[in-house]
Parts: structure tokens; C-alpha cells; sequence
């Protein structure tokens, strides 16, 4: 475990002189608030006039810095410290505090970024924020306010969102090693040594130990071990038992409960114990004071579609759920927005959900962000309106069922879609209400400006679980197998376009030689060639170490290895998915293909996605699978799966009359390279038998193996023993009469030879063999080296017909990259 419970070592920090002299009890105060965004920690929405100043003649916005870190890198340090410290001195000054004050809030949330205590060595960022800090919590004092300081941004980011200061779309690399986490801590330490102690005890109510961890993609256990030892510490360091804030790290409402109400503390107090820490009594009383922060936007998501009647149900239902946690919780972030369309407000280069632009081309339009993009004087009548309807719903929900509220934020540089996010140009606009409680549309939780009942359906947990990580879901790849499927799928992979990020972190090229760091860093396809080697993991190893990654795995196999397939109900069981177009472990022994499938049910285990087994990227398993699913009988299974051997065929048996000769097609077809190198592994009908395997046993048919049913194999039995492949060419002429008395017979009959496989469940039967086809079938009309399959069902008495490439590196990679999006797609949200 990398977050490990030994910083409670402490080292003295000077405390402030000043003492605050007003009280208020923490564990009943009730939260109305803002947070004071893109002052301490840098957000281009929010003061774009920054990020764009950075541009020197000639440059474009792709050349501007994305977050804190690249504008400091960008500029240097002694021109970045001048411009920060200006924006410090500037945007925010002690009349904001007392407007605050004056709009009926009662506290502030302060974001702060790590940099502003301790550094990295290699950090770009610049010092001098923390005095800000000191002047907010001065100003705080005076005007009345509360304060909750909020680290926002952890060492190399705990969630890749810009507002961490680093930003790095669906790779938070936080957990990447042990000094980011341990330089987190020690910082946590400092602010809980400085404004902990009792000097500060009436105006900083509570601490925030981190901002959004992005749970789905962090190791939960990992976060949950950092929670408690900076919860340990904080009541080991302060002089004053204020209010410690969790972020719900994403989680669905409830997750919570077990950890704080002392159900898991066996665990931790175990691990307290092995690292020598010093002596804590852990028991029911041990978590107190403390509060579950839950963030909540309506733009991230799906939702962004609903309309206001939604949206206003969707609040009420959530507040609903937050008021059954058993902790004390807030909505700790919330706006007004009701689009995305606020330029920057998902990143410097990237477009929004509401206009579906890149990178969000799979969400439908909703509208023209112009609507909103324009001077909010201006906005429609009924915009205004339900902009005021969606504010006060939140603010009566949270404020009956919660411990309070903390809009998102004061104040930005302002204008068009921007104003969703800025309290203090709403309350100038009549869209926030003055006083708070002084609602216009909704009365006892109510919308009565509205004759609907309220009764559509809310969004699941899931949409929920969505916000904020749309397009930075991201997982981990192991790749094994670099040779003509494999080098088609990793350019296929470093070519994708896609919501989800795929971080390649193994890549075996060969048997022996592999890609990978341990601390995950992913592996740069675009330069392979020049990429540094290392020995390839065993595969025990390299199940450890894809088991111990931080993100959900997908391994890719690529290969035909047999050894690496039977390996498959390990890897599942572990909990890491496997996408494959390796026949061998689906169509070895009964056993291994049982054993991968009850894995694969197992709570935790890996997905199997292997399409690319039987028709490389034709959709045949699939659709299969799901006839079975929704209850269909198969009767049938009849198909053509083989490349080569459809091309044999489709060249040496043709409805107009041919002397072609047999062993001519077949030596034709290896010249093309449409055969192995070996021709016999195409002609023994094996790969042909393994795909019937595969196919019979998804339809229910327990096929033992490959061997087990009858195969006829196109090798004559003179031939099977010699010694070479050039050789078998050689002589194969000697055995075409046989055949092609075989070909004549059927033209005489008006009918063409293929080779095909079969699973008849009225017969109880399995073969593959050649079969004869009038000319009017559609195996018959097969050119090329396409594959065919018909599946007759009880639903589909006319069979399904299933036609087209079913051979050749780019499309058998393109199924196993389909596969790979498709359990991406599941196990990423």
C-alpha cells in the first residue's frame, strides 16, 4: 500500500500572532457560502484575460497553457511570480469579503494549491499564495465569515481536472509514487499546525484535506488509507477539533457511512499498528467532527439535456438522498449552470456537451451556446426564470436536507455562459435571491410558477457518478503481441479518437522484450522504435503488476499462444479484462473455457470480450450472444470462417465451368499470403473446427474440443507426415483428381463446393467438411476471401446472414479494438 500511515512526525511551524476573538459551534453550523475560485489555484474560465496574455506575436490558442503548472512553465519564474502576484493582489481584495458578508453568506471555501507550501524539486509553479491566504482568513475575521481552507490540488494531480493546477485528462497521477502522496500529507500537516491552532479557532472552521479525488480512476483503498492518516493526524496536530471535510472522491451517495461510522476500522487500525505509529485509540468515537463534501452539477453529464422541470426534480431527489447519509454532509460545490457552454469551462481546446462538440461528438445536440454566450442583460425572460427556478431549489433542498451549501464561486472576469458560475453577477441580475430565502418560484420545495406534478423520473446514481468525468475516464492497457495484428492495433489504438483515455502501460513486442515502468508511466507508441527495453514480465509478474495499477485493466492479447491463453481465468479472476482475437483458451478443453466464464461471474473479475476469435471484425458472437440472452433457440449455425480456405474455394469451385486445378489455387493463395506459411495449418480444417468450437458452446452446445466432432481435413493422408511445407506444395498435385471429381460431381448437379462448419442442435451435431451449394445460394456467391454465416433460430426462421472480411491484419485488429472500447466503456464508469 503506497499511502502509508507514518506522517505523523511533526515539524514546528511558526503560528500567527493574531487571535481571533468569535465563536461558533462547528458541529451544528450550518453552511451558506462560496468559495473563492480561480484566485489561489488558477481556472481559464474564470479569468481567461490571464491564460490569453500569455501569447506572443504570432501564437494561437493552441499554444496557450492549459492550467497553473504550463503558465508557469511557460512564462518562467520570475515573470510568472510578477504576473500571479499582481492577479493575487488584484482579484481579490478585502471589499469582496464584505460583499460576501453583505449577500447573507456566512462562510468561505478557500482552494489552495499544494505549491503554496512545498514544492516538487522539478515544479514550475511559483511561491507566495499562502500570504493571500493569510489576508482572506484576515478579512474573513473581520467581516463576520467562517472559513474552510480546501486543498485543491495535490502533487501531479488527483483527479487530471485543470482546477488541480496540472492538468492531465483521465491520468491523475497523484498515487503514481509515494513522494506525491507523502509531499500531500506533510502539507496537510503544515496548514493543520498553523491554522489549527487555537488563535485560529473562531474564523477557520474547517480543513479539506483534498479536492475531488477522482475516485473511479484512483485505487479506493489507497485513498481511503490517505483519509485516515490525515484524519489521524489532524486531531494528533491541532490545538482545536474543527471540522474535517472528505470529498465523497465521485462515490454514490451512502458510500461513505461504513468508513466513517468505524465499520472498516479493523482494517486501519491494523495497518496504524504495522506502520510503529504511535499509539491511537481507535474506536467508535475515533471519527468526529467530520463532514462528507458532495459536489454536484447538472452540465457533466447526460443531464445536461433535461429541461428545467427535470432538473428540478433531479435536485430534489438527490438532496433526498444526501439527507439519508448517516454523516454530516454539504453540497459543497453547485452553480446555476444548466449548459457547458461557458468558453474554457471544460478546458482550453475543448468544446461542450450542449453544442456536442469535440470532444463530446457522442452527446446529441442540445442547443446553440450562443443562446447563453451573449451579455446576460440580454438573456430571454424565461432563461432568467429558470435560471432563479434551479438556484432556488438548490438552495431550499441543501439547506433542508444537508448541513448546508457552497456555491461555485463569487465571481469570475464575468460575460455570457460564464455568469451560470458567478454569484455575485446573478445576485445583480435578480437570479440569485436577496435575502437567500427570498424565493419567487419555489415554496416548500415546490415549483409553483409550474402546473407539472413533478413526477418524471430522476437521473440514476450513475448520472450522478458522471459529473465532472466525462472524456477523463481513462484505462489501463497491457499489450502482448507486436506482429502483423498486433502492429495494426497499436496504430489503430494510437490513432483513436475517443472519450475514454487509453493508457498503454505494458507492451510486449516479443517473448523477451517488453515496454512497461513501474510506476505506470504509459508507454509512448508514437516512438517505439527509440523506446527503452526491458526483460518481459512472467506472467504471474505481470498479473501483479497490472493487479496493483491504479486505473481498471485491459489486457490485450494478440497473439496465438496457447500457454498466454490458458492463463486467461487468472488474469479474469484478478479482476482484469481481456480482449483477444486468440482462439486457443475458447476453443481448448471444456474446462479452461468453463473455468474463464465462472470466473468472469465472480464480484471484481475481468470482462471477456472475443470477437475477433471467430470472424475477426465481423459482428457474429455478439449478435449471437444476444439472441441466446433474450431467450431465442439456435437451430442452426452454418458458415464459411475461414479466409483462405473461402478464397480456395471461391477460386477452384465456380458456377461456370473451370479446369482450374487445386493444387494451383492453393500454391496461388500462399504466393498472396492469404495462407500460413505452413499451408497445411489452413488445409487440416483445425482453425475452421476451433471457430465451429467457439460458436457451438456460446449457443449451448458443451463441445469438448476441437477434436471431439467430426473434421474433414483437405490434406490427403500421403501428404500429412512429409517434411516441409515446399515439399507438401510440390506433390500436392499428385492428389487434385480427387477433388476435382469431387468439384464435377456437384457441377453437374448445379452445385459449388465450400468448406464449412456447422452446429445443427435438432441433429445434435458438429462438423466441419465440405459442402455442396446450388448456384443460386448465397455461399455460393461468395468472392474473395470473405467468411459467411447463417444462424437459423426459432425467431429467425429465415436465418440471420452475417457477410464480409473475415481475414487480414486491419480488420481483425479493428474487432479487437472495438472489444477494448466496449469493456473501456464499462469498466471506466
Amino acid at each position: 500500500m503506497k499511502v502509508l500511515l507514518h506522517f505523523l512526525v511533526i515539524t514546528s511551524i511558526a503560528t500567527l500572532a493574531n487571535t481571533y476573538n468569535f465563536s461558533a459551534n462547528s458541529s451544528e453550523f450550518q453552511y451558506q457560502g462560496v468559495s473563492i475560485g480561480g484566485w489561489l489555484v488558477l481556472e481559464p474560465y474564470i479569468t481567461p484575460s490571464l491564460f490569453k496574455q500569455t501569447l506572443a506575436s504570432g501564437e494561437s490558442e493552441s499554444d496557450l497553457p492549459v492550467d497553473e503548472y504550463h503558465f508557469c512553465k511557460k512564462l518562467g519564474q520570475e515573470e510568472a511570480q510578477k504576473r500571479l502576484t499582481t492577479h493575487w493582489s488584484t482579484f481579490y481584495n478585502e471589499t469582496d469579503f464584505q460583499e460576501i458578508k453583505q449577500h447573507g453568506l456566512n462562510m468561505v471555501r478557500l482552494p489552495i494549491g499544494y505549491w503554496a507550501f512545498e514544492k516538487l524539486d522539478n515544479d514550475p509553479y511559483v511561491s507566495g499564495a499562502q500570504e493571500y491566504l493569510d489576508k482572506a482568513i484576515e478579512w474573513s475575521s473581520k467581516y463576520g465569515l467562517k472559513v474552510l481552507i480546501d486543498l485543491h490540488g495535490a502533487p501531479n494531480s488527483q483527479n487530471g481536472f485543470d482546477n488541480s493546477g496540472l492538468r492531465n485528462i483521465g491520468f491523475p497521477g497523484w498515487q503514481n509514487n509515494t513522494e506525491f502522496v507523502d509531499l500531500t500529507v506533510r502539507v496537510l500537516n503544515q496548514i493543520y499546525e498553523k491554522y489549527g491552532a487555537s488563535n485560529y479557532s473562531d474564523v477557520v472552521l474547517g480543513i479539506e484535506v483534498l479536492n475531488e479525488p477522482l475516485g473511479p480512476v484512483l485505487n479506493m483503498t489507497e485513498l481511503k488509507s490517505f483519509y485516515f492518516a490525515t484524519y489521524n493526524n489532524s486531531r494528533e496536530i491541532q490545538e482545536v477539533n474543527n471540522t474535517i471535510f472528505f470529498h465523497d472522491a465521485f462515490q454514490p451517495i451512502g458510500y461513505w457511512d461504513e468508513f466513517f461510522d468505524n465499520g472498516e476500522i479493523g482494517h486501519f487500525n491494523k495497518s496504524l499498528n504495522r506502520t510503529g505509529a504511535p499509539s491511537t485509540t481507535i474506536d467508535s468515537t475515533f471519527f468526529n467532527n467530520l463532514i462528507v463534501d458532495h459536489h454536484h452539477y447538472e452540465v457533466f453529464a447526460s443531464s445536461v439535456a433535461d429541461n428545467i422541470t427535470q432538473h428540478l426534480v433531479n435536485i430534489k431527489n438527490y438532496a433526498n438522498s444526501i439527507a439519508n447519509e448517516t454523516q454530516r454532509a454539504i453540497v459543497g460545490e453547485w452553480s446555476a449552470a444548466l449548459t457547458d457552454c461557458a468558453p474554457w469551462l471544460n478546458g482550453i481546446g475543448l468544446g461542450s456537451r450542449y453544442e456536442g462538440t469535440e470532444p463530446y461528438t457522442d452527446y446529441d445536440r442540445v442547443g446553440s451556446c450562443s443562446a447563453v454566450n451573449k451579455n446576460p442583460q440580454k438573456w430571454f425572460k424565461h432563461q432568467k426564470k429558470n435560471y432563479r427556478k434551479f438556484i432556488e431549489m438548490q438552495l431550499y433542498q441543501y439547506t433542508e436536507n444537508t448541513s448546508g451549501w457552497i456555491f461555485w464561486c463569487w465571481k469570475t472576469e464575468g460575460g455570457g455562459a460564464t455568469t451560470e458560475w458567478d454569484f455575485k453577477q446573478l445576485a445583480k441580475l435578480d437570479i440569485m435571491p436577496q435575502p437567500l430565502d427570498n424565493y419567487k418560484y419555489i415554496k416548500n420545495g415546490v415549483d409553483v410558477s409550474s402546473s407539472s406534478s413533478g413526477t418524471l423520473q430522476s437521473n440514476s446514481v450513475l448520472s450522478a457518478l458522471l459529473v465532472m468525468i466525462t472524456f477523463i475516464m481513462s484505462v489501463n492497457v497491457a499489450i502482448i503481441g507486436s506482429g502483423v495484428v498486433g502492429s495494426a492495433f497499436i496504430r489503430q489504438l494510437k490513432n483513436l479518437k475517443c472519450k475514454i483515455a487509453f493508457n498503454v502501460v505494458y507492451l510486449a513486442k516479443t517473448s523477451k522484450i517488453a515496454h512497461y515502468s513501474k510506476d505506470y508511466k504509459p508507454v509512448d507508441l508514437a516512438n517505439l522504435e527509440t523506446a527503452q527495453v526491458q526483460p518481459t514480465l512472467s506472467l504471474d509478474d505481470l498479473v501483479q503488476f497490472l493487479k496493483n495499477a491504479h486505473r481498471p485493466t485491459i489486457l490485450v492479447d494478440n497473439t496465438s499462444d496457447e500457454t498466454i491463453a490458458n492463463y486467461y481465468p487468472t488474469f479474469i479472476k484478478q479482476g482484469i479484462s481481456i480482449a483477444t482475437p486468440n482462439k486457443k483458451a475458447f476453443s481448448s478443453t471444456l474446462k479452461i473455457w468453463n473455468d474463464i466464464f465462472t470466473n468472469a461471474e465472480q464480484d471484481g473479475a475481468g470482462l471477456v470480450y472475443h470477437e475477433s476469435t471467430v470472424g475477426a471484425g465481423l459482428p457474429i458472437i455478439g449478435p449471437l450472444k444476444d439472441l441466446v440472452l433474450t431467450g431465442d433457440k439456435i437451430e442452426t449455425i452454418e458458415g464459411i470462417f475461414s479466409g483462405t480456405l473461402s478464397y480456395i474455394f471461391n477460386e477452384f469451385s465456380t458456377p461456370e465451368k473451370s479446369d482450374v486445378k487445386f493444387s494451383d489455387i492453393v500454391k496461388k493463395a500462399k504466393n498472396l499470403g492469404y495462407t500460413e506459411p505452413d499451408p497445411r495449418d489452413d488445409l487440416n480444417g483445425l482453425d475452421v473446427a476451433r471457430k465451429v468450437t467457439i460458436l457451438a458452446r456460446l449457443s449451448g452446445f458443451e463441445v469438448e474440443s476441437p477434436t471431439s466432432f467430426p473434421v474433414e481435413s483437405l490434406i490427403p493422408k500421403e501428404l500429412e507426415g512429409v517434411a516441409s511445407a515446399s515439399e507438401f506444395l510440390q506433390r500436392l498435385s499428385e492428389f487434385d483428381n480427387e477433388i476435382q471429381k469431387t468439384k464435377d460431381d456437384a457441377f453437374e448437379n448445379g452445385k459449388v463446393l465450400r468448406f464449412v462448419g456447422k452446429v445443427d442442435f435438432k441433429n445434435n451435431k458438429v462438423s466441419v467438411e465440405i459442402g455442396k451449394y446450388p448456384f443460386d445460394h448465397s455461399f455460393a456467391s461468395l468472392k474473395g476471401s470473405d467468411n459467411v454465416v447463417a444462424i437459423k433460430t426459432e425467431r429467425y426462421p429465415n436465418p440471420l446472414i452475417v457477410q464480409g472480411a473475415g481475414a487480414g491484419s486491419e480488420v481483425t485488429a479493428h474487432g479487437v479494438l472495438a472489444d477494448t472500447i466496449k469493456i473501456a466503456e464499462r469498466i471506466a464508469n
